[in-house]
């Protein structure tokens, strides 16, 4: 009789676990799907604002400049506005005057080392707004 109530037990157990897994995976199914379809209209959205920004800097500034910013990049003689389009404010600047002209180096990538000192990954060098060159600091 006992091996017949652990028997009813086990079966028991078997079945409400499987119902509660069942229940579980509709549940992040459902959740996946709905992440699924927000990945997708933040997609759009940005492919529409990646159009836009192109269109914007193309026209004021032309097409090689605006590649480069929609896809991350820069290159010389780039005016700085575009420097922060494309690869946001820096995480400072150091500025200084040479024969009239204003020439800034702006770092980009900072981190704190092992002795607590503030590093950067590159120094982009600007002069009169416009981008004379970069290194990477590593």
């Amino acid at each position: 009789m006992i091996w017949i109530v652990i028997f009813i037990t086990a079966i028991t157990i078997i079945v409400i676990t499987v119902v509660q897994n069942s229940i579980l995976k509709k549940k992040y199914q459902n959740e996946l799907d709905i992440a699924s379809a927000n990945f997708r209209h933040c997609e759009m959205q940005l492919e529409s604002l990646t159009k836009d920004i192109y269109n914007s800097t193309s026209s004021q500034f032309g097409e090689r400049f605006a590649n480069n910013v929609v896809e991350g990049k820069i290159c010389e003689n780039m005016p700085s506005e575009l420097l922060i389009l494309s690869w946001g404010n820096p995480d400072d600047k150091k500025s200084e005057y040479y024969k009239g002209n204003r020439r800034e180096s702006w770092f980009y990538d900072g981190f704190t080392n092992r002795l607590g000192n503030r590093k950067y990954k590159k120094e982009v060098f600007v002069e009169n707004n416009r981008i004379t060159g970069w290194r990477d600091l590593n």
